[in-house]
């Protein structure tokens, strides 16, 4: 039972503390308390607060129950709590993300959380000019991902498709579509243009046999793998340099003394 200040950093999956993320949000400190009987702080103004120890290897069946693809996923083996304690506030508020079909909160949430990832991801794989990050709420906000970007090179769109793929929070994306920066790529009309105008079929579609799946994906091949489509809808990136004919370059060069600045080595 928390507010968006403490929800929106527990669905970040980044190397920094949730706690801090939180305080940046609200623009300053988050107030938090000592928990009962686990050397753990907690916000001071949750609802309720449940304490307890995680064995790593003591596991019990879980399941199956609704997930965010609109589908049942299977009963599977999984961690167990041990509850030491409960504590909770007067007339306590039950707050929960409900897992469900297309649009619902888990898809909102996903949508609106999830290009923070996909950033971070890019940023710290070394992609340079992105642009914009868009995953559309009715492919659950996971699996179809849109980035716009300053296109530096030819090999450029793809390298924001593997750094996504290969990545432990972003690998699920199914299909991955790259543009360039003068594309709305929240406005359809736009995106269909892009690849109408930009998209050669036989160039600029990747295509993996294999990748990381969503666990409940129904059309994955295996519970972990499902294959992968990379669409580069950008324009082509030509490597010829316009320079100025070489006879303004021999100008340049015979007046350099004329023009005040220090002589040429």
């Amino acid at each position: 039972g928390n507010s968006p200040i403490i929800q929106y950093p527990s669905f970040y999956k980044v190397p920094y503390c949730e706690y801090d993320l939180a305080g940046g949000f609200q623009g300053g400190p988050l107030e938090v308390v000592k928990a009962k009987t686990v050397d753990i702080e907690v916000p001071a103004f949750t609802e309720i607060v449940i304490e307890g120890y995680i064995q790593p290897h003591y596991l019990e069946a879980e399941g199956p129950w609704g997930e965010a693809f609109g589908v049942v996923c299977p009963q599977r083996m999984n961690p167990v709590i041990e509850i030491t304690a409960v504590t909770y506030r007067n007339n306590p508020v039950y707050h929960a993300f409900m897992s469900s079909g297309v649009p619902g909160t888990a898809s909102s949430t996903r949508a609106a959380v999830k290009p923070f990832w996909v950033y971070n991801t890019l940023k710290r794989s070394g992609v340079p000019e992105v642009y914009d990050i868009y995953l559309p709420e009715a492919a659950t906000g996971s699996q179809i991902l849109i980035v716009s970007i300053k296109k530096q090179w030819a090999f450029h769109p793809r390298h924001v498709m593997y750094a996504v793929w290969g990545s432990k929070n972003n690998y699920d994306a199914k299909f991955i579509l790259v543009t360039d920066s003068d594309v709305n790529i929240r406005d359809s009309f736009e995106l269909t243009r892009a690849i109408f105008m930009r998209v050669e079929p036989s160039q600029d579609v990747v295509m993996l046999r294999e990748g990381g799946s969503h666990a409940v994906d129904p059309n994955a091949v295996t519970e972990e793998t499902t294959a992968k489509m990379g669409i580069d809808a950008t324009m082509p990136y030509q490597y010829d340099l316009s320079l100025p004919a070489d006879e303004y370059f021999e100008k340049v060069s015979s007046s350099w003394n004329d023009y005040g600045i220090s002589p040429l080595s």
